[in-house]
């Protein structure tokens, strides 16, 4: 598996959109909160809106995450700001994703109590940004002698505003965990045509009766199919590789995912809608982070990460509509000193059938320097499907 992605110089002007929020930038400062960017989202009228999470100001409980939205017009002129915060209640916000009304959707997880137990939280903002009072929900993926930690990291929303949500969700052999995956209505209620119930478990059981799988990444394809990517730890080996699935509408397997067998799958075992694969030589003692996932017109997928042996670099990598791997590239933002430099990658967009636009960040620790950077990668993906 080397690399063999070509990367270009992004057509047109490379500059930052002057016209959007101030010389293209958006920043929130809420003096000194903690406050992290959650997505940048294009609104259906035009136009885009900017989910942030922060943390101790604006009345935001102690321990608890909650929300601001800020909404540009489609020239990039700022609109306003809305804030929620106690009734969000989060524990950890993850994602957000926005549906064909404009409706916001956040998920994250709620811790219960004073216990391990955390469920996964699933809010919905109205197309201002103000909390939706009557669309909170808690999806529960409890098991007898688990320690009940299910956590949302990944949201995805179908052409029918139905909305799909993966993470992690614990077995009853404490420790381990499994992808969990629910889908719910546009009313907020789980879905019964999803798996017979709204949600299910994705096993990686690289080794027998256990498994050590964590969905982080999701997306929805022009079939209606489910993608979704994650870390797969093989504690005898001790390294985390990348797992992927992709799951009917109907909430069964996709068996013609790495049917029998695929291109750099690890274990012949996992196949017939899952797989797990790895960046580089297989020997490498290489551990994997999948941050992102887009699924292009012909059903081909893009996922990007971050890889570490010695300094954490960006990855991206693709696969065919078969779930063979295709293609990959290791990213470390365009640094001089490429094996001092470390990268965090956070997006991936198909910006035709076979080019990507990356984003992430990079740096050098050492100098306490860093910077965002988008790079385009061509020939990445065969245009047949």
């Amino acid at each position: 598996m080397l690399a063999c992605l070509a990367l270009a110089p992004l057509a047109g002007a490379r500059g930052l959109d002057t016209n959007f929020a101030t010389n293209g930038i958006d920043i929130l400062s809420e003096g000194g909160a903690d406050v992290h960017a959650i997505a940048h989202l294009p609104r259906p009228d035009g136009g885009s809106a900017v989910v942030f999470a922060y943390q101790t100001v604006n009345s935001c409980p102690a321990e608890r995450w909650c929300l601001v939205v800020e909404r540009f017009a489609d020239n990039g002129f700022f609109i306003g700001q809305n804030y929620t915060s106690v009734t969000a209640n989060f524990t950890r916000v993850s994602a957000a994703a926005i549906d064909s009304q404009g409706r916001i959707v956040v998920v994250g997880n709620h811790k219960i109590g004073s216990g391990p137990d955390h469920d996964f939280r699933i809010v919905r903002l109205t197309p201002q940004g103000a909390l939706d009072g009557s669309f909170i929900r808690e999806v529960s993926f409890d098991v007898a002698n688990s320690d009940w930690r299910d956590e949302a990291l990944a949201v995805a929303i179908d052409a029918t505003d139905r909305i799909v949500v993966a993470g992690s969700a614990n077995t009853s052999n404490i420790g381990d965990v499994e992808f969990g995956i629910a889908r719910l209505l546009p009313t907020g209620t789980l879905d019964p045509a999803f798996n017979n119930g709204g949600k299910r478990r994705i096993p990686y059981e690289v080794i027998p009766g256990r498994s050590f799988a964590i969905a982080t990444a999701m997306s929805i394809d022009s079939a209606g199919r489910i993608v979704i990517g994650g870390n797969v730890l093989d504690l005898n080996l001790g390294r985390v590789r990348i797992g992927m699935a992709r799951l009917l509408p109907s909430g069964d397997y996709d068996t013609t995912w790495c049917q029998t067998t695929c291109t750099a799958n690890v274990y012949p075992a996992i196949h017939s809608g899952r797989s797990v694969t790895y960046f580089g030589n297989i020997n490498d003692p290489r551990t994997h982070t999948v941050a992102a996932l887009a699924v292009n017109g012909s059903n081909q997928v893009a996922i990007v990460g971050d890889h570490t042996v010695s300094v954490q670099q960006g990855y991206a990598m693709t696969f065919d509509t078969a779930g063979n791997w295709n293609a990959e590239k290791s990213l470390n933002g365009a640094a001089t000193d490429p094996d001092g430099a470390s990268a965090t990658m956070g997006g991936v967009a198909f910006i035709s059938p076979s080019d990507l636009i990356v984003t992430g960040v990079a740096g050098y620790s050492s100098s306490n320097l860093s910077w965002f950077f988008a790079q385009r990668l061509v020939n990445s993906a065969s245009t047949s499907s």
